[in-house]
């Protein structure tokens, strides 16, 4: 043992979870026995609990009797090795550091395990406020403090909403759609609400076309985009506990035009070239056109060349390049002629005829 190693340097690193650091004894050689506390020593840097230790002293570590834990809406949540005499107020108070801003001292929830296992055999709530010493705590106990967040109402947003990472959220069978519970305090307008939830909206959420479902299934249209931006004359309504609100997400087109064989719009898919929407207007049409090379455009008109992505509302345009068209085109219209001028002959218009 190296000179000046207080006790804590040897022990802590050696507990297990069933030690307890709060009665550690230190025998000396000559067979005084005193005891220390570590956790004091840790939490509030009392250095007389930390003794430094000699050569032949010897290190007895006691069986914790109870190690609690406390999560939820205190200051210091975590597990403690509580002493025989202290009650859930030194639980909270002492060792959790006291209530957050937000606990919710009303109905603390305390789950108790079976000996042995992991199967929870009892769960009360307790309120905090009332008698906290008379509440028995057992080993292995787990106590909640909740949140007074959890007592107020809250809708439902739904569909092309951005979710990842954030609580109160349902993941629905869609791939992309999502549905999040957002908790409003009471008079909160829909376009408040919105400003707060802005971060949650992508470029595919259709704002515009958002609608609210009614307890009978009925919907309401809502034109979000305008409550965000404030537009003037936007109908702006409360929020009443367990609407919901759905965005859509915006169908995005590509155009497909010229000379193919089933022209249209057709639905925007990412990462595509070109040549995948020419087969969905179901190819050229090989008496119009020959080869591969198309027009395509930008949503502003502008030229775009054809190794490019096909971003939305890009309008691809097959031009009619086929020489034989062109060829069968001016022999129709000299076919039409000659038989004009048959006609004109046979009747003597032609030829100046008496």
């Amino acid at each position: 043992m190296e000179p000046l190693t207080r006790l804590s340097e040897v022990v802590l690193e050696r507990l297990t979870e069933y030690s307890s650091s709060r009665t550690v004894r230190v025998v000396s050689r000559d067979g005084d026995e005193l005891t220390y506390d570590l956790f004091l020593a840790e939490r509030f840097g009392r250095k007389e609990e930390d003794p430094y230790l000699q050569s032949g002293d010897t290190i007895r570590v006691d069986r914790s009797s109870r190690k609690i834990t406390i999560d939820g809406e205190v200051e210091r949540p975590g597990t403690y090795d509580l002493l025989d005499a202290e009650t859930l107020r030194d639980l909270v108070g002492f060792y959790g550091g006291g209530f957050t801003r937000t606990g919710n001292q009303s109905a603390l929830e305390v789950l108790s395990l079976e000996s042995g296992s992991e199967v929870i055999t009892e769960k009360v709530y307790v309120d905090y406020r009332e008698q906290p010493e008379a509440v028995l705590l057992r080993d292995r106990d787990a106590v909640t403090v909740p949140s007074k967040l959890a007592l107020m109402p809250y809708v439902f947003f739904e569909g092309a909403v951005t979710v990842s990472g954030e609580e109160d959220v349902e993941t629905t069978a869609l791939d992309a759609a999502s549905r999040f519970r957002y908790r409003f305090h009471s008079g909160e307008l829909l376009s408040e609400a919105l400003i707060r939830l802005e971060y949650r909206f992508s470029p595919e959420s259709d704002l515009a076309n958002a609608y609210a479902v009614g307890s009978n299934g009925t919907r309401n249209a809502i034109d979000m985009e305008a409550l965000l931006r404030r537009a003037e004359g936007a109908e702006d309504i409360s929020l009443k506990p367990n609407d919901r609100f759905v965005i859509p997400f915006k169908q995005f087109f590509v155009i497909v035009a010229g000379a193919v064989q089933d022209p249209g719009r057709f639905p925007y898919i990412p990462d595509r070239g070109f040549r995948y929407y020419v087969d969905l207007a179901g190819g050229y049409d090989s008496q119009l056109h020959l080869g591969n090379t198309v027009l395509i455009t930008d949503v502003t008109n502008r030229p775009v060349p054809q190794g490019e992505t096909i971003a939305p509302e890009m309008k691809i345009y097959a031009p009619i390049n086929n020489p034989l068209y062109f060829v069968n085109q001016l022999s129709g219209v000299l076919s039409v002629i000659g038989t004009v001028l048959s006609i004109l002959a046979v009747t003597g218009v032609l030829g100046g005829g008496g």
